[in-house]
């Protein structure tokens, strides 16, 4: 790399990060900490299931996945926390897995310190998808978003949403409302009691249950849904309320004056790209809509829409862990059609040493952009220093007000 980009990384390093998204685990999650560990709840074994019991299930494991971002971050951050000075290999994975078990025995808070140290997080918007709201116990640095998933569900006779969150259980309710005001209300209520108490923005994670497409509905229509004998309902249905319950949902945030992000991109695929919330954004002028993910594959669909609606916002979370040359694409495309305080990042992991990989690939991302265009005359290194604490830590800091 050329002395620009060492010279624009260097300072990107000193910035403290404010996160937008992240499932970090419990504090008991992070005990028998191993290599095996790591990568079984990475974004690694999204493609191909970790089965890496003996040498040569080890060896292909790396063979088929050397070259994929997701591995190639992680491994730069597993050597780097733990001082590893050749690749991952099979021979040696028990070693390097050796490190990390006793690294985790010796300091009980070590997954926090490695957020707050190497990671340089001042603040982290927390998706406890499995508990929502919850802010793990540690409300100095986690943020919590409200994930509204569960409330889409309100129809199934048993309510989980894809997670296996159980609405009525979440929210300590014994039987549901009894008609759809009384729901809508009461939904308000749950979401109003998570905001005072701390949660910084909604969360919906449809996309990996349906497609993003979220068309008006009638209320009489979904009242009367909302009335009838659940064993009655078609798929359509389901749908319909899904639909209205989320247009709700855009209401309430925008009444409590909080983000509402969404994930976009890859889920389902079957119209989960951003485009399709364009109805829904145009319908909810006052509400904050955060596009997760670059709504990878497809991008151009982020570009347009933060170009036309002023109350859209671009978040590379998770991005340039998929891709980080789309990410290197998405970062300067923004620059050019959106506005600099409109783009967000965050490491969207569930491991501290996944979220240092996400970190390491972020750096890079903007270091390599931001080098080129001040190579080319067209910022300067101070426009570009800008460029990267605005997307790193102060976009996130205002808008999520952490």
């Amino acid at each position: 790399m050329n002395k620009t980009y060492e010279r624009i990384l260097e300072d990107i390093k000193a910035i403290r990060i404010y996160s937008t998204h992240c499932h970090h685990r419990e504090d008991s999650f992070y005990s028998h900490m191993s290599l095996d560990k790591i990568l079984s709840n990475s974004y690694v074994t999204f493609t191909q299931p970790l089965a890496a019991r003996n040498h040569d299930e080890r060896a292909l494991f790396l063979e088929r996945n050397r070259y994929n971002t997701y591995l190639l971050w992680l491994e730069k951050a597993i050597r780097e926390l733990y001082d590893i000075p050749e690749r991952i290999t099979a021979n040696n994975w028990d070693e390097i897995s050796q490190k990390i078990t006793s690294a985790y025995e010796n300091n009980s808070e070590r997954h926090l310190d490695i957020l707050r140290n190497h990671c340089r997080y001042n603040r982290v918007v927390q998706d406890a998808f499995w508990k929502p709201g919850s802010d793990l116990g540690h409300p100095d640095l986690f943020a919590p978003a409200y994930r509204i998933n569960m409330f889409t569900y309100a129809l199934d006779e048993n309510p989980h949403d894809h997670d296996n969150v159980c609405l009525y259980e979440q929210c300590s309710r014994k039987s549901p409302p009894g008609d759809l005001e009384e729901f809508i209300v009461w939904m308000e209520e749950q979401i109003t009691k998570k905001v005072n108490s701390g949660c910084s923005a909604l969360k919906s994670a449809l996309a990996y249950g349906r497609d993003l497409h979220y068309q008006p509905q009638d209320r009489d229509h979904i009242a009367k849904l909302y009335r009838m004998d659940k064993r009655l309902l078609t798929g359509k249905d389901r749908h319909d309320f899904s639909d209205y319950v989320i247009d709700a949902a855009c209401k309430i945030a925008a009444k409590l004056d909080i983000p509402f992000q969404h994930h976009t991109g890859l889920g389902a695929i079957d119209r989960t790209n951003a485009m399709q919330l364009r109805e829904l954004i145009e319908r909810n002028p006052d509400t904050k809509f955060v596009l997760f993910h670059g709504s990878y594959p497809w991008l151009e669909d982020v570009y347009a829409l933060v170009h036309k609606y002023p109350n859209t916002y671009a978040d590379l979370c998770w991005l340039p862990i998929i891709s980080t040359s789309a990410s290197q694409r998405m970062i300067l495309e923004l620059l050019e059609v959106g506005q600099t305080h409109r783009i967000h990042w965050g490491c969207d992991t569930w491991t501290s040493e996944e979220s240092y990989g996400a970190v390491l690939a972020i750096e890079h991302a903007l270091a390599n952009v931001l080098s080129a265009q001040v190579d080319q005359g067209f910022y300067t290194h101070e426009d570009a220093v800008f460029i990267a604490r605005r997307i790193l830590r102060d976009n996130t800091k205002e808008l999520y007000r952490i």
